[in-house]
């Protein structure tokens, strides 16, 4: 396997989560167009976000946990040079950094209900030198995650992430870049109230999930 293509698997890793346990798997969300290159997941529709949502819930982030390099679930850096004969080097290269951050959660939606005031770990692709710049825990969130094979939790792409200013949800990149933006919002939203959207996700979630 190149580096390449074993790099790419990687990141797919982090990006998709564990897309096993929603109601829209990934084969459904990439048929509909939903999923663009170097931007990740991108909903098209209120049914789609929570479809593809293991848990929703409302809270904050907390502390920073850790920054490391990434080679997939039950794979390590030494797994790399031992079983697949890279160099120590090549390893370095092909490692994915990701950032472990604690999510504190106020509200469930979607999920187990005694989540609520309990932290859970949110994994990201990004570099040490950003971490912390995009994880203000002074903004109340909407998070729509997946749950990774460890039992911690992705965003699939920035629109997962859903943040309160003034009243209203918009929606930051997730990590630093060329193509870095804030405060985007869902077209499926039209302006509603934080408090409005909220009651639209509530009610979609009792509908997809009353039978």
């Amino acid at each position: 396997m190149t580096k390449t293509l074993l790099s790419m698997m990687i990141a797919i890793c982090v990006c998709l989560g564990s897309l096993q346990a929603q109601v829209i798997v990934r084969d459904e969300i990439i048929a509909r167009g939903e999923i663009i290159r170097g931007y990740g997941y991108s909903p098209k529709t209120l049914e789609s976000l929570i479809g593809t949502s293991a848990i929703i819930v409302k809270g904050r982030f907390g502390k920073f946990v850790k920054s490391e390099l990434f080679y997939g679930f039950g794979n390590s850096r030494e797994a790399m040079i031992r079983i697949y004969g890279y160099s120590e080097q090549e390893a370095d290269e092909i490692g994915l950094p990701v950032s472990d951050y604690e999510i504190l959660v106020d509200e469930v939606l979607l999920g187990d209900p005694a989540l609520k005031g309990s932290t859970i770990l949110y994994r990201l692709s990004e570099i040490p030198q950003d971490a912390g710049k995009f994880q203000d825990p002074n903004i109340d969130r909407l998070f729509f995650l997946v749950r990774n094979p460890d039992n911690s939790f992705t965003a699939t792409g920035p629109a997962n992430i859903q943040n309160d200013r003034d009243g209203s949800y918009s929606y930051d990149s997730l990590a630093a870049g060329p193509e870095q933006f804030t405060g985007r919002s869902l077209s499926f939203i039209n302006d509603s109230s934080t408090e409005a959207f909220t009651n639209l996700v509530k009610n979609e979630i009792s509908r997809v999930y009353s039978h």
